[in-house]
């Protein structure tokens, strides 16, 4: 059986992949976490439920990605978009849980 590695397209081999510190993913990723955490607090207080946000970083994520900048051109990549949806999930979550009670 042929040894196959699955490459996504926007990552080339050989690159490190995108650094969660690089200061526009970073910039992202804070903004995402905090509007995370009010969907997270509102929909808990208002709702009695937790949400599943992660799909809003994705698509903030992609939006991003089509704007024709080269600052915004780092989104494009899947790992960044992982990156969002992760974070952005932690944040609700995280916001939900240390709720008043």
């Amino acid at each position: 059986m042929a040894d196959v590695k699955a490459e996504s397209e926007d990552h080339a081999p050989g690159q490190p992949h995108p650094s969660t510190f690089s200061p526009a993913i970073f910039a992202l990723l804070i903004v995402l976490a905090i509007f995370g955490a009010i969907i997270g607090i509102q929909l808990i207080l208002q709702l009695g439920v937790t949400p599943n946000t992660s799909i809003i970083g994705a698509l903030v994520a992609m939006i991003l990605a089509r704007v024709p900048l080269t600052l915004f051109a780092r989104y494009r990549s899947v790992h960044v978009q992982n990156l969002a949806q992760s974070n952005i999930s932690a944040a609700t979550f995280g916001a939900a849980m240390i709720r008043p009670r």
